[in-house]
This record gives C-alpha cells, sequence and structure tokens, in this order.
C-alpha cells in the first residue's frame, strides 16, 4: 500500500537531503533563494555599472588623449614659427653684420661729382641720396676710375622716376604725380627733366594759329624763321603732344 505523499517544500525554504540516523545534512549546492536574490541583484548591478564606467573611462581617455596632442602639435607650431619669424635680435644682428657692403657713405659721390652734387642739394631731390637712382656704388667709390662708369641704374629712366611720381591712390596730394597715359610721351624723363634738378620748365605753347601752314620744322628748323633750342630732343610725332595749340587753349 502506498505511503502518504510526500509534502510540499514551502517557497523560500532549503531543501535538505534526508540521511541516515545520526549522519550530517547535507547543504544544497547553491544559497537558497532568499539569499541569492537581493545579492545577485547587487552583483549583477555592480558589473552593469563597472562597465558602464569602463566604457565612459576609455571614450575619455580617447578624448583627452586626442586634445593633448592637439595642444603639444599646436606648441611646437607656435615655437617653430616664432624661431623663424619671431623677434630674435641675436640672430638678426648676426645676419645684418654678415652682409656684404655694397652702398657707399652719404656725401661720398660728392667727393668727385661736385657739380651734379651743387645741384641736388638745394633741389627738390635733397633728401634723396644718390644710390637710391643710381643703385649700389660702393665698389665705384673705392675704385674710381677716369672712363665713364655705367650706372646699375640711369637716373632718368621712366621706371626709375615712375616708382615714386607714378599718381598712384595713397599718395599725398601735394607729392609731385603724372600719369605715365597722359603725360608727355616723350621716351624718357631725362629728356625734361634733369633728376639733380628736376624741376623742368613746361613746353611753350603754340601762340599761332596752325590753319594752312606747313609742317612745324619748316619754320623751326636749325636753319628756319625760329629755329627749336640746341637742347631740344628729337621727335618723329606730333609737336602738339607736348605744345598745346592756340585752338586747345581757346584762343
Amino acid at each position: 500500500m502506498a505511503g502518504p505523499p510526500a509534502a510540499a517544500q514551502p517557497e523560500g525554504v532549503a531543501e535538505f537531503d534526508v540521511a541516515e540516523p545520526g549522519a550530517s545534512p547535507t547543504l544544497p549546492d547553491r544559497p537558497p533563494r532568499d539569499l541569492l536574490g537581493p545579492i545577485g541583484r547587487f552583483v549583477g548591478a555592480a558589473r552593469a555599472w563597472g562597465g558602464r564606467l569602463t566604457r565612459r573611462a576609455v571614450r575619455l581617455g580617447v578624448v583627452y588623449g586626442l586634445l593633448a596632442a592637439i595642444s603639444l602639435a599646436g606648441g611646437l607650431a607656435v615655437v617653430a614659427i616664432a624661431a623663424e619669424y619671431g623677434y630674435q635680435p641675436n640672430r638678426d644682428t648676426a645676419a645684418w653684420a654678415g652682409l656684404t657692403i655694397r652702398y657707399a657713405e652719404n656725401g661720398t659721390c660728392a667727393s668727385c661729382h661736385e657739380p651734379e652734387a651743387s645741384l641736388i642739394e638745394v633741389a627738390a631731390h635733397a633728401a634723396v641720396s644718390c644710390e637710391t637712382c643710381h643703385g649700389p656704388l660702393e665698389g665705384h667709390a673705392l675704385a674710381p676710375t677716369a672712363a665713364p662708369v655705367e650706372l646699375p641704374a640711369a637716373a632718368g629712366d621712366e621706371p626709375i622716376c615712375l616708382s615714386c611720381h607714378e599718381a598712384v591712390i595713397g599718395r599725398p596730394l601735394t607729392f609731385p604725380m603724372v600719369s605715365s597715359v597722359t603725360h608727355f610721351p616723350l621716351p624718357a624723363c631725362a629728356v625734361c627733366h634733369d633728376p639733380h634738378e628736376p624741376a623742368a620748365i613746361p613746353p611753350p605753347d603754340i601762340r599761332h594759329s596752325l590753319d594752312r601752314l606747313p609742317a612745324c620744322t619748316v619754320c623751326h628748323r636749325a636753319d628756319g624763321i625760329r629755329p627749336m633750342p640746341e637742347q631740344h630732343p628729337t621727335w618723329d610725332g606730333d609737336c602738339r603732344a607736348c605744345h598745346r595749340s592756340a585752338q586747345a587753349l581757346g584762343s
């Protein structure tokens, strides 16, 4: 006859193996549920938070590492730029001292070129040194010769004069300026302007009518009725490019 059914084990109570009389009872392989639940939840939560903290720490480490690398690169760039272009008094002094002297001292030219020096010292170019237009001439000053010297930049050449006197925006209106397009068309400024005494007398205006008259050179040649000055430049173009006619003057 079958025995009575085994009583159900109450929930939350640990199961114990039934031992023989006089033997010690054996514990189960895992803690009871009422003990495992809170501890397990705590351990699981701790592991989850630890994972999150670890990932956050890694991300922050990467960001801070990049910022540190950028800061280091920027600092090195600033140091390099300062070393190349910054104020370096000792290096600049050594660089200037190492340059070869090419310009003569002020006043050196006057010792041999007294006529030109006497003109320029009372003219508008008095504050302009000779080598501003003529270029560096220290070698010529140390070894002057009786033969004419081909200057590095001949005074009176148009590009040299226009480097200062071309009309450009920004220069003072009181400074002498001309337009190379509308100014007198002669090929070189020195034809009319002596650089040592740059003021020039404007070409005289034509006071008579030009109606039914021959070419200007018929009357103004060397043996004509009124010859042109000996220093008049040779010009094959229209004389009215420099000499304004009576009609242009409105008379």
